[in-house]
């Protein structure tokens, strides 16, 4: 493929957990990236479906995201290096 396709959204939202983001897609709230066993039995001809099915999506990954200056940033640097050990199953 010749790079990303360049999507543009009408609104973002922002959720802080897969079980609120997976309920906010039931309600028809857009597109998400989730893993299978969260959704396996949410597809169906009027429930969730593969967006892009050819693509292949990494897996394994946990993303730590937080606003710069957080009170918390060096905890939460501290708890990304011990998530670098420990592998994903």
């Amino acid at each position: 493929m010749g790079g990303s396709p360049a999507w543009r959204f009408a609104a973002s939202e922002y959720l802080g957990t897969i079980g609120a983001v997976r309920l906010r897609l039931l309600q028809g709230g857009g597109i998400a990236v989730l893993p299978r066993y969260v959704v396996a039995g949410d597809f169906s001809p009027r429930g969730l479906r593969r967006l892009l099915p050819k693509i292949k999506l990494q897996y394994g990954t946990i993303r730590l995201v937080w606003r710069q200056g957080h009170p918390s940033s060096e905890a939460i640097k501290r708890l990304a290096e011990r998530l670098q050990l420990m592998p994903l199953k």
